[in-house]
C-alpha cells in the first residue's frame, strides 16, 4: 500500500471568509430565531373553550397581523438569502475533504425556505 506524503499544511488559522461565514452564519440563526418570535404575535390568538362557551370570542385576534406577517416574510427571505450565499462561498472555497460540511446551513436553508413559501401563499 502506497502512503502519501503528508503536505504541509498552508493555512495559518482563519483567514477573512472562515470568520465572515462563522459570523453570517451566526446572524443567520439569530434572524430564524427573531422570525420565530415576529412569528408568535403575528399568527391569529388561541381562542380558548371557556371564552367561547361565555361568548368572549371577540376579545381575542382571529386573523393574522398584517404588518408583522409581512415583517415575517421578509425576514425569511433575508435569512434565506444569506444562507445560500453562504452555502455558494463554501462550495467555491471548500476544496479539502477535511473542510467542514456546514450541515446546519442545509437544514437553515430548508426551513426558512419552506416557512416563506407557507407564508407567502398561504397567510398572505
Amino acid at each position: 500500500m502506497k502512503q502519501e506524503a503528508s503536505k504541509p499544511e498552508r493555512r495559518s488559522g482563519n483567514n477573512f471568509w472562515h470568520t465572515c461565514l462563522n459570523v453570517t452564519n451566526v446572524l443567520s440563526w439569530l434572524i430564524l430565531l427573531a422570525s420565530l418570535l415576529t412569528f408568535e404575535f403575528a399568527r391569529p390568538e388561541h381562542v380558548p373553550g371557556y371564552s367561547k362557551y361565555k361568548g368572549l370570542e371577540d376579545l381575542y385576534r382571529t386573523t393574522w397581523n398584517e404588518d408583522l406577517t409581512n415583517l415575517l416574510f421578509i425576514q425569511l427571505l433575508i435569512c434565506s438569502a444569506i444562507t445560500l450565499i453562504q452555502i455558494i462561498i463554501i462550495r467555491c472555497r471548500a476544496r479539502r475533504k477535511n473542510d467542514y460540511k456546514r450541515f446546519n446551513l442545509f437544514l437553515l436553508l430548508i426551513i426558512s425556505v419552506t416557512a416563506a413559501i407557507y407564508i407567502g401563499f398561504v397567510v398572505l
